[in-house]
């Protein structure tokens, strides 16, 4: 937990109840306190995700999917402070000795979405090239 690279949160009915530094750097806070201070980790993420759907209900949803399926991974899109968007991968883990918990990984996916735009961009290149 302490030691991990990516970001790592417990989560309950009440907010964020503890982190590691990973998430304190990743999301761009001060420090534990101030990350652990926000109710919800929508504050982190733009009103709306990029498929149209409210950050807050959206995160919601995917909690509610963790707690039916005891795991739920999907891609989120965080906004720092600084107004930098960051693409993630959240795993969410209920854990089944302390259900009201829930292990929520975040993976930071900006070098493979910069390598993914590159490709999209080299492939449509290509396409126009050979009209």
């Amino acid at each position: 937990f302490a030691h991990s690279t990516d970001a790592v949160l417990i989560l309950d009915g009440y907010g964020i109840r503890n982190s590691n530094d990973a998430a304190v750097n990743l999301l761009g806070c001060e420090d534990q306190q101030e990350l652990m201070s926000c109710r919800h980790l929508a504050v982190f993420s733009p009103a709306t995700q990029p498929n149209g759907q409210s950050s807050t209900l959206g995160f919601l949803a995917h909690v509610e999917m963790a707690r039916k399926e005891g795991t739920h991974r999907f891609e989120w899109l965080f906004q720092k402070r600084s107004g930098d968007f960051l693409p993630t991968e959240i795993t969410l883990v209920v854990l089944p000795s302390v259900p009201e918990e829930i292990v929520c990984i975040i993976h930071d996916l900006t070098a493979r979405k910069a390598l993914e735009w590159v490709a999209e961009s080299m492939a449509a290149r290509r396409v126009a090239e050979a009209k």
